[in-house]
């Protein structure tokens, strides 16, 4: 997933559904944007607030 983030830089959403589909397949909070994982990420992530934070 990393690897991901870095190859797309300008496309952030396929990362966010990424990073929210892991986090429920693993049977974490389903509402990953707004679990205690991630403090930081508003409601609606920008590529400047998505990468520094992974």
């Amino acid at each position: 997933m990393p690897a991901d983030k870095i190859a797309n830089p300008q496309n952030p959403e396929p990362s966010n559904k990424n990073k929210k589909l892991y986090f429920t397949v693993r049977g974490k909070n389903p509402h990953a944007t707004s679990s205690p994982q991630f403090p930081r990420s508003p409601p609606h992530p920008t590529p400047y607030t998505l990468h520094p934070n992974f």
